[in-house]
């Protein structure tokens, strides 16, 4: 599943949400998700 970039920017807290979540799940994340 890819994340819109939108999705990640859009709010502070959904975007620390999304994050560990994607962290909980797998261990490599997306590069637009490194400048965040």
């Amino acid at each position: 599943t890819v994340y819109p970039a939108t999705l990640i920017v859009s709010t502070e807290p959904l975007q620390r949400k999304v994050f560990n979540y994607m962290l909980n799940k797998n261990e490599t994340v997306p590069d637009f998700f490194m400048p965040l």
